[in-house]
């Protein structure tokens, strides 16, 4: 069975956060060194792989399960979508707050992630079928039973 884009983008998202999530997590100075920054002491260490290292890979495996499992593609979908918004933000705040950086690396990085974030929206959609009638009902049915409708008698 040939595989749909929501698996393929599953499946090159997830390896590409189970690779860096490992680098983090196994070499972190060596990240930061592609960025023209230094790293060193225990405590930082310990602060980038549990931030970045441990979130990506396990993000990834998720990615990767959803590529491979369609019960858990949406799902998959979903994680992929919170992790890459949460990319954009990130980016996008410092960039407020901080100004542009002088890696080009680091200012060219927020496009493939907002990309990618659009491109998850719109599997998601497609995997989103519409609340059928009478799906909507039941929820309206259950919400009035929570809600009194009026002023009450007592």
């Amino acid at each position: 069975m040939k595989p749909d884009g929501a698996q393929i983008l599953l499946g090159l998202t997830g390896a590409m956060f189970i690779v860096v999530g490992a680098i983090y997590l196994i070499d972190p100075p060596l990240m930061y060194a592609l960025y023209g920054e230094s790293l060193s002491g225990a405590n930082a260490y310990h602060l980038v792989r549990t931030s970045a290292g441990g979130p990506l890979l396990v993000s990834g495996a998720a990615l990767l399960t959803g590529a491979f499992k369609a019960e858990f593609r949406r799902h998959a979908l979903w994680i992929n979508l919170v992790m890459l918004s949460a990319f954009v933000l990130g980016r996008a705040w410092s960039l407020l707050a901080d100004g542009p950086t002088p890696s080009m690396i680091l200012r060219l990085e927020i496009i493939p992630e907002i990309a990618l974030s659009l491109l998850t929206m719109h599997y998601l959609r497609r995997r989103t079928p519409p609340m059928s009638q009478d799906a909507s009902e039941r929820l309206r049915t259950q919400t009035d039973e929570l809600v009194p409708s009026g002023p009450s008698a007592d």
